[in-house]
């Protein structure tokens, strides 16, 4: 609980970083070269802001489908969400935290099996051939 009480100091000095990495990276490689980071990166976050939508309704359509808890899915498209605001939002420390959300790390243990090459699993049951009954022929008595 004490890391969400450091989330709206850290909201708070985000610009202050954004300004002071944005001269930092100026002096480095141009301020012409920044500016075009600045509009690549905002246009990805705009692509990522459409595709939005469609995401949330796949995610939904697919926990539906699996019939499973949607909270799981719907945390990646939020990362996904969260990614695409701090894209549109010029600085390269947003962009480092964009595309730190857009790494495709998994969210606690899943309950998926590990599939193995060496095991393969199934139940059997053995089936012994009926007796074979001599062909005889009907009496008359």
């Amino acid at each position: 609980m004490r890391f969400l009480s450091f989330i709206p100091l850290a909201i708070l000095a985000l610009p202050v970083a954004e300004v002071v990495a944005s001269i930092a990276l100026a002096s480095q490689i141009g301020a012409g070269a920044l500016a075009l980071w600045y509009l690549a990166s905002a246009l990805i976050g705009i692509v990522l802001l459409r595709q939005w939508r469609m995401a949330t309704a796949w995610a939904l359509y697919s926990s539906i489908k699996h019939s499973e808890a949607p909270i799981r899915r719907l945390l990646w498209v939020a990362r996904g969400l969260i990614a695409a605001l701090l894209l549109v939002f010029p600085g390269p420390v947003s962009d480092v935290i964009a595309l730190l959300l857009l790494l495709p790390w998994k969210l606690g243990n899943t309950t998926e099996r590990q599939v193995t090459s060496d095991i393969i699993e199934g139940d059997f049951s053995r089936v012994d051939p009926a007796p074979v009954k001599a062909n005889r022929l009907p009496s008359l008595d």
